[in-house]
C-alpha cells in the first residue's frame, strides 16, 4: 500500500446523465485499471434512471466517489463543478458510454515519470460501432499523432480525443478549466488555447475506445455545436497567433461550411442558391451540403463527424 500511495494521484472525472445503458462498463474499465492510485469524481447530473444503482455496484471500493447535482447544467458546468471536488496531481476524463484499456493510467503516469516536463498527454484509441448488429473495433488512427507544439495542425484537423487525455494540474491556475458559455465545443476550446504555449505529447499506441451510437449527436446538439463552432471561430479569428497560422485557413474554409448549414437550417439557403455554391467550394465540402440539404438527419447520423 505504501507503493500505492508514492504515486501520483489520478483524478477520473465522469460525468454523467441517464448514462444507465453503457455505464456499467465504463466503471469496469476504471477498476481494472493496472495503475491504483485513482479516485472517480462521479457527478450524476440528476440521472432519473438505474444510474444511481449501478454505481452502487462499484461503491464499496472508496475509489469511487458519488456527487449528485443540486440542479441540471450542461456538460461543461458540470466538469467544472465535478473537478472542484477532485484531489489529484493529474486530471484525467471519461465519459460513460466510452472504456479505458487497463493499460491506461499505467502507460502515461510512466510517461510523465520519463518525461518530467511533460504536462499535457493524450494518445491514439479504438473505435467501436455496431454495423446490422455485429460489433466492428478498429484503430482509429493509422498515422502518427501530433507532438508538440501542434497549434497550427489542430487547426486543420483535431485528432485529441478527451477521453484519452490527462492533464497536470498545476498547469490549471484555477479549478475552473472550461468555458461554459461553449458547451458543445469547450474542450476544443481548452486544448487550442493551450497549444500556444505549451506542448502536447502523444502516446502512439491507443489506449482507449470510443463508441459511436445514435444517441451521442442529435439534429438539435448539431445546430448548437453549430452555433457555439461558429462563436469559438469569430473569437479566435482576432487572435494573430491563430490567423496568422498556415492552417488557420482549413478552419476559416470548415466554418464556411457550417455557416452555410446554419443558413440551410434558418431556411435562407434555397436550393438554387445552394447549386451556385458548386464553384466557391472543394466538392468534398460541396457534397456534404448538398447531403445535408436533402438529408440532414442521415448527415447528423452518419456524415457529421467526417
Amino acid at each position: 500500500m505504501a507503493k500505492v500511495k508514492s504515486e501520483p494521484l489520478v483524478s477520473i472525472i465522469i460525468n454523467c446523465f441517464n448514462g444507465e445503458k453503457f455505464l456499467r462498463q465504463c466503471l469496469s474499465s476504471v477498476s481494472k485499471q493496472i495503475y491504483k492510485n485513482w479516485e472517480v469524481i462521479f457527478w450524476d447530473n440528476k440521472s432519473n434512471d438505474n444510474t444511481k444503482k449501478i454505481f452502487n455496484e462499484f461503491k464499496k471500493d472508496k475509489r469511487f466517489k458519488y456527487f449528485f447535482a443540486n440542479k441540471h447544467t450542461n456538460l461543461y458546468v458540470a466538469r467544472n463543478l465535478a473537478i472542484r471536488k477532485s484531489k489529484g496531481e493529474v486530471l484525467t476524463f471519461l465519459d460513460t458510454d466510452d472504456i479505458w484499456l487497463p493499460n491506461k493510467l499505467q502507460e502515461q503516469i510512466q510517461y510523465f515519470k520519463k518525461n518530467v516536463k511533460a504536462e499535457i498527454l493524450y494518445s491514439n484509441y479504438f473505435i467501436k460501432k455496431k454495423i446490422l448488429g455485429m460489433n466492428f473495433i478498429k484503430k482509429r488512427y493509422n498515422k502518427i499523432l501530433p507532438d508538440g507544439l501542434i497549434t497550427n495542425h489542430l487547426l486543420k484537423s483535431y485528432d485529441v480525443a478527451w477521453l484519452t487525455t490527462a492533464f497536470k494540474r498545476k498547469i490549471f491556475k484555477n479549478k475552473q478549466l472550461f468555458n461554459e458559455k461553449f458547451f458543445m465545443v469547450a474542450d476544443y476550446d481548452l486544448i487550442l488555447h493551450l497549444s500556444l504555449n505549451k506542448n502536447i505529447h502523444c502516446i502512439q499506441k491507443p489506449l482507449a475506445i470510443y463508441r459511436y451510437h445514435s444517441d451521442q449527436l442529435t439534429r438539435n446538439k448539431f445546430e448548437i455545436q453549430i452555433s457555439h463552432m461558429i462563436s469559438l471561430f469569430n473569437k479566435i479569428k482576432k487572435n494573430t497567433r491563430f490567423n496568422q497560422l498556415n492552417n488557420f485557413k482549413f478552419l476559416k474554409n470548415k466554418i464556411s461550411v457550417l455557416e452555410k448549414i446554419q443558413s440551410i437550417n434558418k431556411g435562407n439557403l434555397s436550393l438554387q442558391k445552394l447549386l451556385k455554391l458548386f464553384y466557391i467550394f472543394k466538392l468534398k465540402d460541396y457534397i456534404k451540403l448538398i447531403f445535408y440539404y436533402f438529408f440532414p438527419n442521415y448527415f447528423v447520423k452518419y456524415l457529421a463527424s467526417l
